[in-house]
């Protein structure tokens, strides 16, 4: 059972991932632990927006916990989101994970107007 982390602190992780306050689908979330220990946690969200966090082979839900969070586009240009680097590469974003259920829904802000381009 190594990788597989303590069953009982097994907790879902589930959300809706919006932008505009409409739902995007084909984008991918990344739990990268904080602690460095517990296994990384993924999940891609549905054409309804809604996304659940999965670990290796196919096991469901993370270890409890505090994670980075990072997006990604499954099928870059497919969509014009343009996920700001906060949300990427270089993520500020982080879910306090709980045993039991979680629900962590994202808004990906809309792509600036010409006009707020600076």
């Amino acid at each position: 059972m190594v990788g597989c982390g303590d069953p009982s602190s097994v907790a879902e992780v589930t959300g809706t991932i919006t932008s505009g306050g409409k739902p995007v689908s084909g984008v991918s979330v990344q739990l990268v632990p904080k602690d460095g220990k517990s296994p990384l946690g993924r999940g891609s969200a549905d054409e309804s927006g809604r996304y659940t966090i999965g670990r290796a082979m196919g096991k469901k839900g993370c270890a409890a916990g505090t994670y980075s969070v990072r997006l990604s586009e499954q099928d870059p240009g497919s969509q014009l989101l343009n996920i700001p680097e906060e949300m990427s590469t270089k993520s500020t974003l982080t879910f306090d994970v709980k045993p039991g259920r979680n629900t962590f829904d994202i808004e990906i802000p809309g792509p600036k107007s010409p006009s707020q381009k600076k």
